[in-house]
């Protein structure tokens, strides 16, 4: 119904602006790795959760909802933070630009895949397999963001080093290379 997908909306644009509010804090915390980390973890989260609700109660959405305000903007943090970092000087925002484009035409060929495979194995088959794939990537993502610190890094990373550091200064945690 209409008054479901405005009410959604209002869901996810509430979720989305706290999280953009305190951007700098999460950046500054998590960096942008775990931020990927956490947009992908409520991405497939939220699609699972879709596949669970029936026809008769179709309100339940509202319960996911919250997930797609997380998804947006810990990825859009990141997508800036990445975009940043590979600028030349002077090109950030043709940089983001470009980024960005490259993310549309991922978006319009999920699009057009995730169409075909709707109509050929059903809706909640689509999503419950859009999830599995993305639980996948964020493993993938994971273990290859862990296995480049391990190679590449000497001290701690930038990326999350006000978490190392208190970790570290309890005791729970070694960032030497010696220790990875």
């Amino acid at each position: 119904s209409y008054a479901l997908c405005g009410v959604s909306v209002v869901i996810t644009v509430s979720f989305e602006i706290p999280i953009f509010a305190v951007a700098q804090r999460l950046i500054d915390l998590l960096g942008k790795d775990w931020l990927v980390i956490i947009g992908l973890s409520a991405y497939f989260t939220r699609v699972a959760g879709y596949t669970l609700i029936d026809e008769s109660n179709q309100w339940l959405i509202l319960i996911w909802e919250p997930l797609h305000g997380v998804t947006y903007a810990t990825t859009k943090m990141a997508l800036v933070l990445f975009s940043s970092s590979i600028a030349p000087p002077g090109y950030e925002a043709s940089t983001q630009a470009f980024v960005s484009n490259i993310r549309s035409l991922g978006l319009a060929f999920g699009a057009v895949m995730g169409g075909r495979s709707m109509e050929e194995f059903g809706s909640k088959n689509t999503y419950r397999g859009a999830s599995l794939i993305v639980i996948a990537t964020t493993l993938l993502y994971a273990l290859t963001c862990k296995t480049c610190r391990r190679k590449f890094c000497s001290r701690k990373t930038t990326d999350v080093a006000p978490a190392v550091d208190l970790l570290e200064a309890k005791g729970l945690v070694e960032t030497r290379m010696e220790a990875l």
